[in-house]
């Protein structure tokens, strides 16, 4: 008979060497694959959050100035430029709002509200509005004093006091033009403002944990006109902005009495088309930093990618270890800035068609609102 035996010491040391071995492998496989995971997943959303504030940004570029002076295309609040021409964090952009208009009623404008026909949505205190006479001959601006619900008749729009400059030029209403006559109203339109700046928000609550960055867009509205606004993209840690001349050099525009803005007229060779005002803007450049989601543990075990990428012009700056950046630039051309007059579309006065301009298209086949 052969002997019955069962494994020696050695073989079950090393057979227990052996399949520790293999389970760390399995489990150093595993850990790496993980790691990977959550590093593409934060890259993806780092991605993603640039996407989505460059959309956002460039849309409402190409829009800026639509239907005003280009003098106004761009607001220039107090701090905006920093300390050069890239070192602007906040861009203020304006334009008409091509989904809204309404007819002044006649003998409704004056420095202190206006009166119109109907207001087919609610408008709230802040809102920046334009009037433009019959014809496009005369237009003012003013801001709401308070909010107005939507009414299908005659509605009051309160105005602020008029100080004499941008926005609250309400004083011109007082002019003949702005009363309309029969038939050829002026017309209220809506000036939107995308306010765009980056704050840091603790979404989590917990001050041991860094705060997460955002590009929020704000417009001035409501009972709290400088609040921040919403949120548009996660992950934007920093946004320069460069505006630029004809020939393409870099400038701080200003507002100051030495740089006169250039009217529709302004023949292209008289320097006012070089100063430094708003109006010279031809093109803008962006210039974003934006950081994956989540952190990468590697980067964040070694100490690395501790500080943003420097942006031309600026120093380094200090940033939350461990989160992989990406730097984007592009440049938007803001084309309503070369206008050569003011636009006023002609407006539908269709009032026999069954649900014209309420779900139907009017039978004169001309606009409802907007323009």
């Amino acid at each position: 008979m052969r002997s019955r035996r069962g494994f020696t010491l050695i073989e079950m040391l090393m057979g227990t060497a052996v399949a520790m071995l293999t389970v760390t492998a399995v489990a150093a496989a595993f850990i790496a694959f993980t790691r990977g995971v959550y590093t593409q997943e934060g890259i993806r959303g780092g991605q993603a959050g640039m996407r989505q504030a460059l959309h956002d940004l460039t849309r409402q570029l190409r829009m800026a100035g639509y239907g005003l002076e280009p003098e106004h295309a761009f607001g220039l609040p107090a701090g905006w430029e920093g300390t050069g021409p890239n070192a602007s964090d906040r861009l203020v952009v304006r334009s008409r709002d091509l989904m809204f208009s309404a007819a002044v009623l006649q003998d409704g404008a004056s420095a202190g509200g206006l009166r119109v026909a109907s207001l087919p949505v609610p408008l709230r205190r802040g809102q920046v509005l334009q009037v433009v006479c019959p014809g496009a001959m005369r237009w003012g601006y003013g801001r709401l004093a308070e909010d107005v619900p939507a009414a299908p008749g005659a509605t009051l729009l309160p105005l602020s006091p008029a100080t004499g400059t941008f926005p609250d030029l309400g004083a011109v209403f007082d002019e003949p033009c702005f009363d309309g006559a029969p038939g050829l109203p002026a017309r209220v339109f809506k000036v939107d403002v995308h306010d765009y700046s980056v704050r840091m928000v603790d979404d989590d609550g917990d001050p041991a944990t860094a705060d997460r960055p955002y590009l929020f867009r704000a417009h001035g509205l409501g009972t709290r006109p400088d609040a921040v606004g919403e949120p548009v993209a996660e992950g934007i840690e920093a946004l320069r902005v460069t505006f630029l001349r004809e020939d393409g050099t870099a400038f701080v525009p200003t507002w100051e009495a030495g740089h006169p803005p250039p009217t529709y007229e302004t023949p292209a060779s008289s320097p006012l088309r070089r100063n430094r005002n708003p109006a010279n803007v031809r093109a803008v450049r962006l210039r974003m930093v934006a950081r994956a989601t989540r952190a990468d543990s590697v980067l964040r075990e070694a100490g690395m990618e501790a500080s943003l990428p420097a942006l031309p012009g600026e120093p380094v700056l200090p940033a939350p270890a461990g989160f992989r950046r990406f730097l984007y630039e592009t440049t938007v051309l803001p084309r309503n800035l070369r206008s050569t007059e003011m636009p006023l579309p002609a407006y539908s006065q269709d009032t026999t068609t069954p649900g014209a301009c309420q779900g139907r298209a009017p039978a004169d086949g001309l606009l409802c609102a907007g323009g």
